[in-house]
């Protein structure tokens, strides 16, 4: 069964700040737990390798996303490799001249078998702690302030 993620964040920044980093797959990268490299290929697509662990089972994933952008201030990805499947959208709005709010909708379906027992625990377990972690390196990497509106 998926699990679905939405999650926003008001960023004391300009809206083209914001933008540049997202739009920016490796920056991007950086930002997010589980992500150990991306390589970054043509048009939008590129290779993921993510890693989660359930007590002493470590497993790493390969997944070919394809990003694009629907407006310039929305993208749509979606990732799928070793029975694990991502997709989602972020968007973009800026809220008055210093705030922009950036809302995040993902949705996991992590397959069956070990796989799906991994994504699940890691899921389940860490989620409150990823997003802080999310909120935090959106922070350093902006140099600015971050809060979490909701979850």
């Amino acid at each position: 069964m998926p699990v679905q993620i939405k999650q926003s964040f008001k960023i004391k920044a300009p809206k083209s700040q914001v933008l540049t980093l997202i739009n920016n797959l490796v920056e991007l990268a950086s930002i997010l737990p589980y992500v150990v490299s991306v390589n970054v290929g043509e048009e939008g697509k590129s290779i993921w390798i993510v890693e989660g662990s359930m007590g002493f089972i470590k497993k790493k994933f390969t997944l070919n996303a394809e990003i694009k952008n629907i407006s310039p201030e929305q993208l749509y990805f979606y990732a799928e490799g070793d029975g694990l499947s991502i997709k989602g959208t972020v968007n973009v709005i800026q809220r008055d001249s210093t705030n922009t709010i950036l809302n995040v909708d993902v949705e996991v379906d992590e397959g069956t078998g070990i796989v799906g027992a991994i994504v699940n625990y890691v899921l389940s377990r860490s989620m409150p702690k990823d997003i802080e972690e999310i909120k935090e390196k959106l922070g350093q990497k902006l140099k600015t302030e971050v809060e979490i509106l909701s979850g």
